[in-house]
């Protein structure tokens, strides 16, 4: 127990972007994306299957690639940006950087590799085993995803302070854009469709709120020890956060009544 726990600290502490963290985050992405692309084929309560057979009634749970066809080079492309990295691409682009996909062979090979896993895999046992929730492989891709998503808002802001120390802004910017930027991705690709929606910031989902949380958290902790701790502290409680909601088959958000509680302080300084 000991030496997995001391594992995960290693992963959580270590430099660049360890590989077991990139894999299993190329295959919730895609596997996020496959889902979603189901849930658009039912909501029709069409078939999109090359028989042509329309107005069926369309059992989701099953995920059949007849329901919802794989369409290249659109469901290769599109959730790299949508689900993946799009929230790092803007950031990077953001300060004049080149992204991932640019300049990383691993991210470039780890996501073409998901992506087979998720659509091709024998008897589609790698996506079924992602959507079982008894299944030990989504626990585990469960935890290295909410490190990643933790230790990526914690980078971000790192980055931030290490590109523009003179900045105030430049942390909490780059530590929202690598959070939230997905969505602004998410949003063209449903305006594309003409479907009515609203973008994060006009419409603050519980992805923005916790992303905030985290980013302003972590430059409070750093100030008060390290950002070495900071980052193992967010990832940590980031983890078992996870874990709760998973196993209790429910979604917590403790952001919301945080974010309620702030606004309502906010409320009772202006009246002064």
């Amino acid at each position: 127990m000991f030496e997995g726990l001391a594992y995960f600290k290693r992963v959580i502490s270590a430099p660049g972007y360890p590989v077991e963290l990139c894999f299993f985050h190329c295959l919730r992405a895609c596997a996020s994306w496959r889902a979603y692309r189901h849930s658009l084929a039912f909501a029709r309560g069409t078939s999109a299957s090359s028989t042509g057979i329309t107005g069926i009634a369309v059992d989701v749970s099953r995920f059949r690639l007849d329901i919802a066809p794989v369409s290249l080079p659109f469901d290769l492309v599109a959730p790299y940006f949508c689900h993946a990295f799009g929230g790092t691409t803007l950031r990077d682009v953001a300060i004049g950087e080149a992204p991932s996909l640019f300049t990383s062979d691993q991210v470039t090979r780890h996501w073409l590799m998901a992506w087979l896993m998720i659509y091709f895999a024998p008897g589609d046992i790698v996506f079924k085993l992602l959507q079982d929730q008894r299944s030990p492989i989504r626990a585990l891709s469960l935890i290295y995803e909410a490190i990643d998503s933790a230790t990526t808002i914690s980078g971000s802001v790192e980055k931030g302070i290490a590109r523009f120390p003179q900045s105030t802004a430049a942390p909490v910017l780059l530590g929202l854009i690598a959070g939230v930027g997905g969505s602004v991705w998410r949003w063209a690709e449903k305006k594309g469709r003409f479907e009515d929606v609203k973008t994060e910031l006009a419409a603050p989902t519980r992805t923005f709120r916790q992303t905030l949380a985290y980013t302003l958290t972590h430059l409070w902790m750093r100030s008060q020890s390290s950002a070495e701790h900071a980052r193992l502290t967010l990832a940590t409680f980031h983890v078992l956060w996870t874990l709760v909601e998973e196993f209790s088959h429910s979604e917590l958000d403790w952001t919301l009544p945080l974010m309620h509680n702030l606004l309502n302080v906010a409320r009772k300084f202006s009246l002064l």
